[in-house]
């Protein structure tokens, strides 16, 4: 046998050159285990708890196109935003910093954060959008962090974004319905599941209610928020704030921008309206409790509704929408979505999921006060029979990249499309390693501990947020360097394989022990282009069935999504071998001193390992030194031209049953000398 290497770290190049290797989508050469090697960029562990000393709670993640990993995470009177930076193409991220931001009313409400959704284009100007829900109802609802900029955000000393007292600062925003504002937003879009965020046509679209009766509160991203304030007095004997018509009802939270006089009362803290009249009111700490009492006239002061609420970006909610099957997934399980396959292909929709089914609706049908929605199509988990037990979903997710969703089903992954009973991919799994305080692991399985609290997917990289001790922070691989995309591969340069019968291809990796499988192609013409002609070759089987050329190139992708192994092979070679024609098999040997270059020309084989039966049928075949075939006969067919003697070439027989004894000579005569010199070989018909 002979091999073929094709010497892959020699000369690598990204845009197509056959005379080298050619690394193309995410592929790219990096120091593995201390070994040079070519391949996608390996699983990641963001190790939150390490970087930040933060203890992870139950919250958000969010990935944004612009390399941003936005984590949310709960902090004593405050949320933490963490910011890193995010590298696709490679996996590598920096830890940049984090900013605290005011949420309404933490002494009495318990927060859970629905969905996180960032505009994050250059690097000021920043709006965070969170939904939440809240264990006090009115405190529920869509939150915008406006005007934040990259410089913000530090890793020491970081800043607290307060609530807005005036128009578009860098301050958090209440975003609610101008028609039901303050208490009244109770009855409101209290936010009970997540949202989408359309950046093309500048709107948020907040998913309210359940399965049975849903609808859409939709926001407008490209508006300034405004913050409504007044000029007040008021009266210390009476405690009363005297402002004539005010829009305030018994129960709105409000807050003082500035104050003169007013002893007792506090700029900047919230207080709730009590015993309110058409032109005064006072204000309680509590909703519903006592009247402050101020001690001192007011003067003069500026007031405006508490938590920096504004009506300023509502535009508009539909009626309830058609009832869905199963229950609505509350957390990080909606995105916009542009799929390329059912009959809402290349239209802009949300994407969403309950524990049973997902869905995909053109956003453009969610007008003010609808209550149809035509173009909804819906698909369960499941892929062909017997292929998954019934799978109960707690996460979902869309990738425009991958045109495909991700569903989280406890600890395992499902990848597929708005496609009933048809999965593409099952990954995933348990992986109890220990993360927290490694160096840059380069082995990281993509299977979390425990169940995820989070989840994200932006340009095929999949984000996910584990809780466990020991795994505190996000688990990140690349799904779209998978086969299944052909978006990540390498082609290797074309070398020379004359005569060739091929038998098997083989790879050296540098993380052998722990990677996926590789998928391979070859071709044996067509070179001048890296598409085309790729024919399919198995790896673990002989490959003689296969039809050779003198000239061969590889293809090789990556299989990197099963419930065994998610990481990608790290490649440092590659091999084919194969048999000559121009070879000898080796049961046979040329014997020179029997052999004859004369008239009649005559090449002499000695059988020099017996088989393990019998002799089979041989094949003889001479090429030319220019690999140009002169003679290929066998002994079935050709048999005249054969004979074989048991006495060292002493006596000839004509074929009949070959002796399968050592020794055994077998000799080949031309019809006329061949004129030219030839390489002659014996092997298996």
């Amino acid at each position: 046998m002979r091999y073929a290497k094709a010497d892959l770290l020699a000369s690598v190049v990204s845009s197509y050159d056959q005379t080298k290797t050619t690394v193309f989508g995410r592929v790219f050469s990096k120091t593995v285990d201390g070994k040079t090697a070519l391949g996608p960029p390996l699983n990641k562990f963001v190790d939150i708890q390490s970087d930040t000393g933060i203890t992870m709670a139950a919250s958000n993640t969010y990935l944004s196109e612009n390399g941003r990993l936005w984590v949310l995470s709960a902090e004593a009177g405050t949320t933490a935003v963490l910011l890193y930076s995010f590298n696709f193409d490679t996996g590598s991220y920096t830890y940049i910093g984090r900013v605290n931001i005011q949420m309404p009313d933490v002494a009495a409400t318990t927060t859970v954060y629905r969905a996180l959704k960032v505009l994050d284009s250059g690097t000021s100007g920043w709006k965070i959008f969170l939904v939440t829900t809240g264990s006090v109802t009115i405190n529920g609802g869509t939150l915008l962090v406006n005007n934040l900029a990259l410089s913000d955000f530090v890793q020491v000393g970081f800043p607290t974004i307060p609530f807005a007292t005036g128009d578009d600062q860098k301050a958090v925003y209440f975003c609610q319905d101008p028609a039901n504002l303050g208490a009244a937003h109770s009855a409101s879009n209290i936010a009970s599941a997540g949202a989408v965020l359309d950046k093309s046509g500048n709107r948020l679209y907040v998913h309210n209610g359940v399965a049975a009766t849903h609808q859409y509160y939709v926001f407008a991203t490209n508006v300034a928020p405004t913050w409504a304030s007044a000029s007040i007095t008021g009266v210390a004997a009476t405690d009363r704030i005297d402002y004539i018509g005010h829009p305030y009802n018994n129960g709105d939270q409000v807050t003082f921008s500035a104050l003169t006089g007013g002893a007792g009362l506090v700029v900047g803290n919230t207080y709730f309206v009590v015993n309110r009249t058409a032109n005064d009111f006072q204000v309680s700490a509590t909703s519903g409790g006592a009247a402050i009492n101020f001690t001192t006239d007011i003067s003069s002061g500026t007031i405006g509704r508490g938590f920096g609420q504004t009506g300023a970006l509502f535009l508009h909610k539909t009626g309830n929408l058609p009832a869905l099957s199963g229950t609505l997934l509350l957390t990080d399980s909606e995105d916009f979505a542009t799929p390329q396959h059912t009959t809402n292909s290349g239209q802009n929709c949300a994407f969403f999921g309950t524990t049973t089914t997902m869905y995909l609706g053109q956003l453009s049908e969610l007008t003010n006060g609808a209550t149809s929605w035509p173009s909804l199509v819906a698909a369960n988990y499941l892929g062909a029979a017997n292929e998954i037990v019934t799978p109960t979903a707690t996460q979902v997710a869309w990738s425009n990249a991958l045109d495909r969703a991700v569903i989280s089903t406890g600890l395992v992954f499902i990848m597929k499309q708005v496609v009933n009973n048809q999965i593409d991919r099952i990954f995933g799994g348990t992986n109890n390693r220990f993360l927290e305080g490694l160096v840059n692991p380069e082995v990281v399985e993509f299977g979390p501990a425990a169940n995820i609290s989070a989840m994200d997917v932006e340009n095929g990289w999949i984000a996910v947020m584990n809780l466990a001790a020991g795994q505190r922070g996000i688990m990140m691989a690349d799904l779209r360097s998978d086969s299944l995309f052909e978006y990540s591969y390498i082609i290797t340069k074309v070398f020379s394989t004359p005569q060739a019968a091929y038998r098997f291809i083989t790879t050296t990796d540098a993380l052998f022990e722990y990677t996926g499988s590789i998928k391979a192609y070859y071709r044996n013409s067509g070179f001048g282009s890296a598409s085309g002609g790729w024919i399919a070759m198995p790896f673990a089987e002989d490959l003689i069935w296969l039809s050779a050329g003198s000239q061969t190139q590889l293809k090789l992708e990556f299989d990197t999504l099963g419930l065994d192994t998610s990481i990608p092979a790290q490649l440092t070679e590659a091999i084919l071998v194969y048999d000559s024609q121009s070879e000898t098999s080796h049961n046979w040997e040329i014997s020179i001193d029997k052999s004859d270059n004369g008239n009649p020309s005559r090449t002499v084989f000695r059988l020099k390992e017996v088989y393990s039966s019998s002799v089979p049928a041989l094949r003889y075949q001479a090429y030319d030194l220019s690999d140009v075939l002169v003679v290929n006969h066998t002994t079935t067919g050709n048999a005249a031209r054969f004979d074989y003697s048991t006495d060292n070439g002493v006596t000839w027989s004509p074929l009949g049953t070959i002796p399968n004894t050592v020794g055994t000579l077998v000799r080949y005569t031309f019809a006329t000398p061949p004129g030219v010199d030839v390489r002659p070989a014996l092997k298996e018909a």
